[in-house]
């Protein structure tokens, strides 16, 4: 085997230095505080009444009284998690919500797919419910109620951000972390075996499965650092030059199809609009027929413009000021008025009039039109 060029040597050594730092990221090392053990636990629950200070491991308030008591206002409840979280290192701080403030649903799932529940729940949350998965927190427990064989019923919980965010950005304002959230049973006697802040939604078995994988990864950069080693410096050229061919073709191509879809939705803009003024365009024999109608016999035009949404008309009429209200009472026409004085003609022995109105179906065309371009 001949020796490996430099330039070979430097790329392997970044290879090697960008895949140390990856694997780094996903080799477990501490475990977050949400999810490590802590005999000091301090809940902030949201009662009715305002917030109540407890510790997990006597359910009782730091307030006088039992919990169930008047709850103190809410400055002086996190003052006083402040105090203890100074004074007591470690202490792990949560947020309990009432039952009442959740929406739940059961959801019966094959026993089998148990490592999988959170991502079926999550792909079937959007399409069962009317909530978006960004605007709530989501966590799931397994009931112990009977199902059909093979399967079990699977209860998950869905709270809005709203209701909790708030509360938690005055916690970490104070300095201190969040480490879980969870909720109240029914009947507010004991929590619920969930943290909606556990994003990877991983039970007992995730931490053995994390460490399979970071196995299985390291031995993938085992073998990939081995064959980077063995690569010859003008294979690895001549597959940097392929991919710049490759990337070259790729984006004329893509430019190709952007230009086809740009003239495809031009044309298709094109031929709406055309059935849009097909639809809506009044024939001019139309309007005639429609004046025709309207006008008494003591009233002849003698002269008729029709440009686009508007029609002209002037003539004589015997009584010409009674010519507009029997205009806009059309359902063609609309926005009627005069355009010239009214004079009486002594020849004619009539009143002479000029007028304007708006066609009413080609007016809401030519707005909609106007309108489309801001939509």
């Amino acid at each position: 085997m001949r020796n490996i060029s430099a330039p070979l040597q430097s790329e392997a050594v970044r290879f090697l230095s960008w895949w140390s730092s990856e694997l780094a990221d996903l080799l477990p090392g501490a475990a977050p505080r949400g999810l490590r053990g802590s005999d000091s636990r301090y809940i902030v629950s949201i009662e009715s009444s305002g917030l109540c200070l407890l510790d997990s491991r006597s359910e009782q308030s730091w307030d006088p009284g039992s919990r169930l008591a008047a709850a103190a206002s809410q400055q002086e409840v996190l003052l006083r998690l402040a105090d203890l979280a100074r004074s007591r290192a470690g202490a792990l701080i949560g947020i309990r919500v009432p039952f009442s403030a959740y929406f739940t649903r059961d959801v019966e799932l094959p026993a089998t797919a148990s490592a999988n529940f959170r991502q079926l729940l999550t792909v079937d949350f959007e399409r069962a419910t009317p909530f978006k998965v960004r605007d709530v927190y989501l966590a799931h427990f397994v009931e112990t109620r009977p199902a059909a064989p093979g399967k079990v019923w699977v209860r998950q919980l869905v709270v809005k951000r709203g209701v909790v965010d708030g509360l938690k950005s005055e916690i970490e304002a104070l300095g201190l972390e969040v480490g879980y959230l969870d909720c109240w049973d029914a009947n507010a006697a004991a929590a619920l075996p969930i943290n909606l802040l556990d994003r990877d939604g991983a039970g007992p078995s995730s931490g053995r499965s994390r460490w399979s994988m970071s196995w299985l990864l390291g031995g993938f950069a085992l073998a990939l650092a081995i064959a980077g080693a063995l690569l010859l410096n003008d294979k690895y050229e001549t597959a940097v030059r392929e991919l710049q061919i490759q990337s070259s073709r790729q984006k004329v191509r893509s430019q190709a199809v952007r230009e086809a879809l740009s003239r495809s939705r031009a044309s298709y803009s094109e031929i709406a609009n055309f059935y849009r003024l097909k639809n809506d365009n009044v024939s001019k024999l139309t309007i005639i027929e429609e004046l025709t109608r309207l006008l008494p016999d003591t009233a002849w035009v003698t002269d008729l413009r029709i440009d686009g949404a508007t029609v002209e008309l002037s003539g004589f009429a015997k009584s010409a000021a009674a010519l507009l209200p029997i205009i806009e009472r059309s359902t063609l026409f609309v926005d009627a008025m005069p355009t010239a004085p009214l004079t009486f003609d002594q020849r004619e022995d009539k009143d002479r009039f000029s007028l304007r109105a708006r066609i009413r179906k080609v007016a809401a065309a030519t707005n909609d039109a106007r309108a489309e371009p801001n939509r």
